[in-house]
């Protein structure tokens, strides 16, 4: 698993966990960013194992400001559900939260206006 940092950001630490299947990924901005300030960053992440993934979750240490996640799929090969979800820790079950609508363009996303401790995210079934 590889991460690609493409707008605003570049990659900086990475640090794995294989038997979790955990990847961490610290990303950089070229500038500090003033209380109140917000940033707008894209990445991409490449999965060379080949295997399909189901899910994209953003983990949360401490309550803050609002958070925005698009996901883009490849047009040719499109999820059949996308659904809204969330979870108090990377060890807990999914909580689903609601569908959602892949726009024309292949992406989905979400707005959380005001972030809690915890995962917030977005699954999806290929069948």
């Amino acid at each position: 698993m590889r991460v690609v940092g493409l707008e605003n950001c570049r990659v900086g630490r990475v640090r794995r966990a294989p038997d979790a299947g955990i990847v961490a990924v610290e990303l950089l901005f070229d500038a500090r960013l003033a209380a109140g300030e917000t940033a707008m960053i894209r990445y991409r992440f490449e999965d060379g194992t080949g295997g399909p993934s189901h899910e994209y979750y953003r983990g949360f240490d401490y309550a803050g400001g609002g958070y925005v996640l698009q996901i883009a799929f490849e047009r040719a090969a499109l999820p059949v559900r996308c659904r809204r979800a969330g979870r108090p820790s990377v060890q807990a079950p999914p909580e689903f939260l609601g569908d959602l609508t892949l726009n024309a363009h292949g992406t989905v996303h979400i707005v959380e206006p005001e972030i809690h401790p915890g995962h917030v995210g977005v699954t999806w079934d290929w069948e």
